[in-house]
This record gives structure tokens, C-alpha cells and sequence, in this order.
């Protein structure tokens, strides 16, 4: 990878501490920012990208955070090895983020309709 990669990380998260071991040990260089000492940065990721997870990494103009891109470090490397940032417009991506979000919506109404039926149940 010779593209830069950018991982913001607080001192508490055991989490970025396993990633940026991960990459330490597969020679990926990065920067590290911590979101303590960057406020003002991470405010405007996190504005971006609507979430606050750390760590947060930034590649190739694109946000990859843990649990909705990647659930371990492992899996990150792989994710940033293979990454080739898509030909899209605005528009284009606006769409997809749309369809993702009532598909999650969805799901998770679905989840929730699950549960109070089988609360149901067993009361009676």
C-alpha cells in the first residue's frame, strides 16, 4: 500500500491498539491521530461518517470503521489491500447510503416485531 492511511485512535481503546499492532507486524505504514489531541478532525469525521467508533481508519478518501466495515484487523488489512476507491458520483453514493439505510430500517423493524411476538407468546 502506498497510499497514505490515517487511523484515529484514543488512548482507552484496546482495539486500536491490536490494529496498529496488526499493522506494525505486517510493515503498513500509517499516521496515527488521536482523537483527544485532533478535536476539531475527529469532529468533522465523525460528521462525515455519523459514527464515533474508534479506530476509525481514512484510505483513499474513504472512512472504513470497525464493526460496519471491518471486525477485526485482520480482516482491515485485507479490506485496505485489495481497496480500489469506486468511479461514483455524489448522486451514485447518496442512493446506495439511502437503500442501506431503509434495508437496515427494515431489518431491524423486523428484529423488533420478532421479539415482542415471542413476548407475547410467552405471556399468554
Amino acid at each position: 500500500m502506498k497510499e497514505k492511511i490515517i487511523i484515529y485512535t484514543n488512548k482507552k481503546c484496546g482495539y486500536c491498539k491490536e490494529l496498529k499492532n496488526t499493522f506494525k507486524d505486517k510493515g503498513i505504514e500509517f499516521t496515527e491521530v488521536l482523537t483527544t489531541d485532533y478535536e476539531k478532525e475527529w469532529n468533522k469525521v465523525q460528521s462525515i461518517t455519523h459514527m464515533s467508533a474508534t479506530p476509525t481508519i481514512l484510505f483513499k478518501g474513504s472512512y472504513f470503521i470497525p464493526e460496519r466495515d471491518f471486525n477485526h484487523p485482520d480482516q482491515a488489512v485485507q479490506i485496505l489491500n485489495s481497496y480500489e476507491k469506486p468511479d461514483l458520483d455524489s448522486g451514485d453514493v447518496m442512493l446506495e447510503r439511502m437503500k442501506t439505510l431503509n434495508y437496515n430500517i427494515v431489518f431491524a423493524l423486523s428484529t423488533l416485531d420478532r421479539v415482542i411476538k415471542n413476548i407475547n407468546g410467552k405471556l399468554g
